[in-house]
């Protein structure tokens, strides 16, 4: 008999729907690779000057809101520590189906 999965993972379409939320996610967040770029990362392929993966284009503007907003966040104390993530990461590990903790 096959063990049943663990609750963390879900089902197919359940991952499939979270990759197209982060996805879309990404779009919204501007984190973009352009065409071109991907393209002319293909064409390396194989060839003695492979260029390395492309990173998405990073607006710093954005991205300094997002780090602002982050640090008021955790100034605030609306985080949770890291032990408290470990912990329930290990029991979701032993199949207990438990709520993730919050700030």
């Amino acid at each position: 008999m096959t063990e049943p999965a663990p609750p963390f993972l879900g089902t197919h379409a359940d991952t499939e729907a979270r990759a197209t939320a982060e996805a879309w996610a990404d779009v919204a967040a501007g984190q973009l690779v352009p065409h071109e770029k991907v393209a002319e990362w293909l064409r390396s392929w194989g060839t003695p000057n492979e260029l390395p993966c492309p990173l998405p284009e990073i607006d710093e503007e954005v991205e300094a809101r997002a780090i602002a907003e982050a640090r008021a966040d955790y100034v605030a104390g609306r985080f949770v520590p890291h032990e408290r993530v470990r912990e329930w990461l290990l029991k979701l590990a032993k199949g207990e189906n438990v709520p993730p903790p919050s700030a």
